[in-house]
């Protein structure tokens, strides 16, 4: 099933691979790598919607502050009508 630390992955996996994609990662050292990977990080652009709330960092990589939410995460049925397998719905 889908928990909060799978979310949480799916959500690291999904930033790296915009932030790699969305940068010149290929060229120079691996340090010069790195730098290039966290400058992209922390541009004050870079947001992304995630599961849990928006995606963004501060100029020291920390993952700014965003509202949390408590969500139940359940299979969509087959008489349904999902565009996914899964529907996150919101807990008040």
């Amino acid at each position: 099933g889908v928990t909060w630390r799978t979310a949480g992955s799916y959500e690291a996996v999904y930033v790296l691979y915009e932030a790699l994609k969305n940068s010149d990662v290929n060229a120079g050292s691996l340090e010069a790598q790195r730098k290039k990977l966290q400058e992209q990080l922390a541009k004050e652009g870079f947001v992304r919607k995630g599961t849990m709330g928006e995606i963004k960092f501060d100029e020291y990589g920390q993952r700014k502050k965003s509202d949390s939410y408590l969500i139940e995460v359940r299979e969509c049925p087959p008489s349904d009508e999902c565009k996914e397998s899964y529907r996150f719905n919101l807990i008040n």
